[in-house]
């Protein structure tokens, strides 16, 4: 008798080789594809099947798809994943199916002395589990989660129901943005299940580490499996316990690309993919491909993973739960007082913090508030005073997240008084990696420009070169390195850094001057590097409504004359003398003007523009550092003036807020403005003072170059003029030679 093997088909075949998949995944118990977690490694950790503990590191409502596909993508295994979390609550429901799906039923039929296998409807092969999951956050980083499950198979027509659940436990530890976060846990998989249904039970040791700014992760699983198991549910009738692990290693590059090195006690491989929070306002969004090889089957499995972040984050939802149950009045003033700070009214944004924190000591953002109500006194000015309330808020609240904030607006005050000392207190505290990113690169702007103040370029450079391109203090860092290399005399090295500076986007007026700046610094040491086509284009670039463009005209004008350009020339001299907020600028204008007509030969026009800049270096007063030191100390007066002010506006904000403290809350404001003015005058002189100074150096040169420009214009128009006269003697004389000639003939017969 014979067996036709043309008509037996897949169907036989993929009975072995299922079996052969499942007992390299285990001894043959049922249900062992649940807690086998290599064909789901990607997403394992995100699996409340894995650790319902796990759930409570979710920020964001989430989807989640894992599908492998093996034994030449006749076996599937899909995972599906729906997880809420809300507040310290979170909520999961889970699918995990294995099978084949639909097959064909045979039936062998004789004939002829062969056996015909023949099709007789369809079979179904599939096992599923389906999962709701619970998960709370105990204290601080202990989480606890459980598992309720429901288990339908139906496997080659027999149909099996089980219920049963498991529970987890884990424990985060969070650090910095270097050494990032790190969980532990332990949870059970399939120990209670009771039915028809008896799954492969295990119980699993958890680690997942993210490292870096989440740059790298690592994750360590180990599972003892089949713990309470006997010989009779085992598929080949034999017990054996055992043990796996599964350890994975992954990085992030570029913010968008995702890989993994995966290794376990019976398979290897890899995994990549596009992870780009980026596309998705924040929140994960995840596509990756995973290829794996079993050691003890040549079949390899591939799984393709899908995971996407939606809606508000659990912080949110949480500050809005908290919202709604405290008193409307504190939260009603805070968001008015944060109004007014964001419009830039510190003076009412300070008094409606301090009211908040006098009149509602419990308010749950009071440590903010305090924050807030200090920045409003730098803001304002008001520098030793709103350094004593940092350092109170500091104090009051010696576990909140103010802190880094903080000691940033201590550095900004110690800044601007010159308190180098101050700085360099503040920027070890700053510049380590427990500080956010946006406040440690700043802290590395305000030591460099402090280094800068002290000479020390070098260190200066050092320091600056490790704000990156994506900071705000980025192109302000790169343009004082430019500076501190052009005084070392390393111009090529400083045109790097002012190139630097003109590629990162501008979002202030501020911004935008820094390079109108930089293209002033470029024009003017292109100059100096004899390329004058580019340094006038360089020039060419500020805008008219830039504080740098009398700079610009005054470097366009010289070159235009250094290149033989008249009009350039006297056009910048001509705009010069109408924009300039120097004299010795001014004449510099009058000087390039005077230069063009004398190229020409125009020498009286030269001669009347040199006079009228003659007559403006005269006028100029060079600064006296007397009045300077003068100056200075009256400024010194007024500043302590205000800080005792600043004191006394502290005492009236701590009052009860009441129709007497707003009637002189705002008598005191008239006398804030007052100090600001008086303030603003002072530093404005020393603007002025130092911009004086700094042409003054320059005055010598100019007059110089005006008085021997108006003496050979003078002495040119004086030869001139006595060469005309000459002239004119010399046919007067010839006119009467011919006239006594004429006289000579009609006397003579």
């Amino acid at each position: 008798m014979k067996i036709k093997k043309s008509k037996i088909g897949k169907p036989f075949f993929m009975f072995f080789l299922i079996t052969g998949f499942l007992s390299a995944h285990g001894q043959g118990l049922p249900g062992e594809f649940i807690i086998s977690q290599q064909w789901r490694d990607v997403l394992v950790k995100y699996s409340p099947l894995t650790n319902a503990a796990f759930l409570s590191n979710a920020e964001y409502t989430r989807v989640q798809l894992s599908q492998a596909f093996t034994v030449e993508n006749t076996f599937q295994l899909t995972e599906g994943v729906f997880v809420f979390p809300y507040l310290k609550h979170t909520f999961a429901l889970s699918y995990e199916g294995a099978g084949a799906g639909k097959l064909d039923a045979t039936t062998p039929v004789e004939s002829q002395g062969n056996i015909d296998i023949i099709a007789n409807g369809k079979l179904s092969d599939r096992s599923n589990s389906f999962l709701l999951s619970y998960a709370f956050n105990v204290w601080k980083g202990l989480n606890i989660g459980i598992n309720s499950h429901f288990v339908y198979n139906e496997i080659f027509g027999k149909k099996r129901k089980a219920f049963g659940g498991d529970i987890g436990i884990s424990y985060s530890i969070s650090k910095d943005s270097i050494w990032g976060n790190h969980t532990f846990g332990i949870s059970t998989q399939n120990i209670l299940l009771k039915g028809d249904v008896k799954y492969a039970g295990a119980a699993v040791l958890s680690y997942a580490g993210e490292l870096f700014k989440k740059h790298l992760d690592i994750e360590l699983y180990i599972i003892a499996k089949d713990l309470i198991s006997h010989s009779d549910d085992f598929i080949f009738g034999k017990e054996k316990n055992e043990f796996d692990v599964s350890f994975k290693a992954g990085t992030w590059v570029f913010n968008f690309l995702k890989f993994y090195g995966q290794i376990g006690s019976d398979y290897a491989g890899g995994s990549a993919g596009i992870h780009a929070p980026t596309l998705n306002k924040g929140r994960d969004l995840t596509l990756m491909y995973q290829f794996l090889f079993p050691f003890r089957t040549e079949f390899p499995s591939h799984s393709i993973f899908m995971r996407s972040e939606f809606g508000d984050s659990r912080k949110l939802k949480m500050d809005k739960k908290i919202t709604e149950k405290m008193d409307v009045i504190p939260y009603d003033l805070y968001n008015k007082a944060m109004k007014l700070f964001s419009e830039g009214q510190y003076w009412e944004a300070y008094f409606i913090f301090s009211r908040i924190v006098t009149e509602y000591p419990k308010f749950f953002k009071n440590d903010f508030v305090s924050l807030y109500s200090s920045i409003c006194f730098e803001r304002l000015d008001i520098r030793e005073a709103a350094v004593s309330q940092y350092q109170r808020s500091m104090i009051k609240y010696p576990k909140s997240k103010i802190h880094p904030l903080a000691r940033m607006g201590i550095m900004n005050v110690y800044y601007r008084q010159g308190n180098h000392n101050g700085v360099d207190e503040m920027f070890r505290l700053l510049s380590g990696p427990h500080t956010i990113d946006s406040l440690r690169y700043h802290a590395y702007y305000l030591k460099g420009e402090t280094l800068i103040k002290e000479n020390k370029y070098k260190e200066a450079i050092d320091v600056l070169s490790k704000i990156p391109e994506t900071h705000q203090d980025y192109i302000y860092a790169r343009h004082s390195m430019a500076v501190c290399a052009s005084i070392e005399d390393g111009y090529q090295i400083a045109l790097g850094y002012l190139k630097d500076c003109l590629g990162p986007e501008t979002y202030t007026n501020a911004d935008r001057e820094m390079v109108n700046r930089t293209y002033l610094l470029i024009g003017y040491l292109l100059y100096e590097e004899n390329e004058l086509a580019n340094a006038v284009a360089a020039l060419k670039l500020i805008p008219k409504e830039s504080f740098y463009y009398e700079d610009a005209l005054l470097g366009i004008g010289w070159i235009a004359l250094r290149s033989g350009k008249w009009d350039d020339c006297t056009f910048a001299g001509r705009n010069l003398i109408g924009i300039a907020t120097s004299d010795v600028i001014k004449a510099e204008g009058e000087l390039l003007q005077a230069y063009v007509c004398m190229m020409n030969k125009d020498y009286q026009a030269a001669a009347q523009i040199l006079n009228e800049a003659s007559v403006r270096l005269n006028t100029f007063n060079v600064p006296s550092k007397s009045e300077l030191e003068y100056e200075k100390e009256k400024y010194n007066i007024l500043r302590e003036e205000y800080d005792r002010f600043g004191n006394s506006v502290e005492e009236l904000a701590a009052r009860k807020y009441d129709a007497e403290v707003i009637e002189i809350k705002d008598s005191m404001h008239i006398d804030q403005k007052e100090f600001v003015r008086a303030i603003t005058e002072k530093q404005n002189f020393f603007d002025t003072w130092n911009r004086k100074n700094f042409f003054a150096r320059n005055y010598g040169k100019v007059r110089e170059d005006v008085d021997y420009a108006l003496a050979c214009v003078l002495k040119i128009i004086n030869q001139s003029v006595q060469h005309k006269e000459l002239e004119k003697n010399e046919k007067k004389e010839e006119k009467l030679n011919k006239e006594i000639e004429k006289l000579k003939n009609k006397i003579e017969p």
